[in-house]
């Protein structure tokens, strides 16, 4: 009778504390990664044991995870009892029946023994998978130097708790310009099946040598429920109580190359491919010795404007050029906007001719070479120096053999006329910038009290600035955090041209921060600063 009851008392503990195997998925395919799941139910402070033998796959690796504990006193004794959660996750590298077999799990003192679990391993995937991870391309057969969209996205079925990217994508082979994109979750279909996307990881990418190239994978760790996502679908009100935590990686995918054609080919070829668009804007054709000159050129398009150098515009030596600046700003993912700023010094007195800009670019569309042209005009350059300009006629010099004092006469009076009237216009507007620079500054004076905010507008317009001014600018209250100042941005009052000015500030910034790079910012006009502040809570009082 004794033993009877110790039987008895045996068999109640090893029924109370339940063990149950689960495979998930039931019927995994080819060098899937799969997950073997052991719910424990158990009473005690020991964590079990567990030991089974893998017939026909591979155990990668183990992990533990408490999903409740629970503790009760009662009668002057305390009970814990816990449920947890122990996965192995595991992989078969050829088809058939896959077993569980001989499985012992050890609790304390008290070993179960559980039945063998079988499953079948498919030689193909059944159907669209709970959790999985793609790479996608604008485009897969492209041209030296033509620009790709490279995205990584998480398709889900279910409700995800957690995402650890293990492994991103090295891309040697190509120039990389990485975006900066939120997830945007979004519902598509996959072959009949609803699921939600979400954006990983984007870049653009740009071949620089023919060839066949591939796509790195992309690997990492998810967590997810096994229950369906939400009415809203996007795993609103999973359980934590079915968690699953898998490995998992996307296909590579072949890329093509091929080498741009040789026929009809410019010498002077710019290198970008794809259709651009181009901006060019030069001040007042009339200039004084040792008084600047300023061009701008901008070129917009879906090209490599990276490696773009600066084309040349004017070969006199009456003009000396200082270094030009140069500006990138992202337009969306396929395109961005690289703006060139000229700066010249006239040197001596010169009549320099109309000239043209080229600037070729290979055309995919229609696969062929174009070009653009833009006319510079005729430059003037005037002013006191040691030696008349060399295209105006000299007072001792005869033209059509008129008597040498008339000549002499209108020469001299016609140079002067012109010199008169070339510092007059410049008084002029010099005093109109001085009146305009004044009422600006009075006016700006009254729109900026704020000690921390006038400091950050002074950092943007001198193109010194990093993501606390920008949050200081758009109020941001949550910290300098990136997506608080596209939020602010995106939210503000200002107009759409002024959101997408900044926009592209704010993005021109991630990528220095990204890359680490040290390359100097644009600076922020103080039109698209005003643009701001008059758009503020209160203009008089931004704090």
């Amino acid at each position: 009778m004794r033993y009877f009851l110790f039987l008895f008392a045996f068999l109640s503990y090893v029924s109370h504390a339940q063990v149950s195997i689960e495979i998930i998925p039931r019927n995994p395919s080819v060098n899937e990664v799969f997950q073997i799941l052991f719910k424990c139910n158990v009473e005690g402070r020991e964590d079990p044991e567990i030991n089974f033998n893998a017939r026909n796959f591979e155990v990668l690796d183990k992990q533990s995870q408490g999903l409740s504990t629970r503790t009760i006193y009662q009668a002057g004794k305390i009970t814990v009892s816990k449920e947890l959660l122990i996965s192995y996750t595991a992989v078969a590298k050829k088809t058939g029946m896959a077993t569980v077999a001989n499985t012992r799990v050890r609790m304390g003192n008290k070993i179960i023994n559980k039945d063998d679990v079988s499953f079948q391993v498919l030689e193909r995937p059944a159907g669209p998978k709970l959790v999985f991870v793609a790479a996608e391309v604008s485009k897969d057969d492209v041209y030296v130097n033509e620009g790709i969209t490279l995205r990584y996205y998480l398709y889900r079925k279910v409700g995800i708790q957690s995402t650890d990217i293990k492994k991103y994508p090295k891309l040697d082979m190509f120039m990389k310009r990485y975006l900066q994109e939120n997830e945007n979750p979004q519902r598509v279909t996959v072959n009949g099946e609803l699921l939600v996307r979400s954006t990983l990881y984007s870049a653009r990418l740009y071949p620089e040598e023919p060839g066949e190239f591939t796509v790195d994978p992309m690997e990492l760790t998810v967590s997810y429920s096994k229950e369906n996502l939400g009415a809203f679908g996007f795993g609103f009100g999973m359980s934590g109580r079915d968690l699953v935590t898998t490995n998992i990686a996307s296909e590579p995918i072949k890329i093509k190359v091929k080498a741009l054609p040789e026929l009809n080919k410019p010498k002077d070829f710019s290198g970008l491919v794809g259709t651009h668009k181009f901006d060019f804007v030069i001040g007042r054709p009339n200039i004084l010795v040792n008084e600047p000159l300023e061009a701008r050129l901008s070129i917009n398009g879906p090209g490599k404007l990276e490696g773009l150098t600066p084309v040349s515009l004017f070969t006199s030596k009456s003009l000396e050029q200082f270094d030009v600046k140069a500006d990138l700003a992202l337009v969306g993912a396929e395109a961005a906007v690289k703006t060139f700023t000229y700066t010249f010094l006239g040197k001596s007195n010169d009549l320099i001719p109309p000239s043209l800009i080229k600037i070729s670019y290979f055309n995919v569309d229609t696969r062929s070479y174009e070009t653009w042209t833009q006319e510079i005009p005729e430059i003037r350059i005037a002013g006191a120096e040691s030696q008349p300009p060399s295209n105006v006629i000299k007072p001792t010099e005869k033209k059509d053999t008129p008597p040498a004092g008339e000549a002499s006469s209108v020469v001299l009076v016609e140079k002067n006329k012109f010199d008169y009237v070339v510092i007059i216009l410049i008084l002029f507007a010099v005093t109109g910038l001085g009146i305009l620079s004044i009422y600006r500054g009075f006016d700006w004076r009254l729109e900026v009290r704020d000690e921390k905010l006038s400091s950050a507008i002074k950092s943007l317009k001198s193109g010194t600035y990093g993501h606390k001014e920008l949050a200081i600018l758009f109020e941001v209250e949550k910290g300098t955090a990136r997506a608080g100042i596209k939020e602010s941005i995106d939210q503000s009052n200002i107009n759409t041209d002024l959101k997408e000015y900044f926009n592209g500030i704010l993005s021109t910034l991630d990528l220095n921060v990204k890359n680490g790079s040290d390359n100097k910012l644009p600076r922020v006009t103080s039109k698209a600063l005003k643009g701001v502040l008059q758009h503020r809570r209160d203009p008089h009082d931004p704090t």
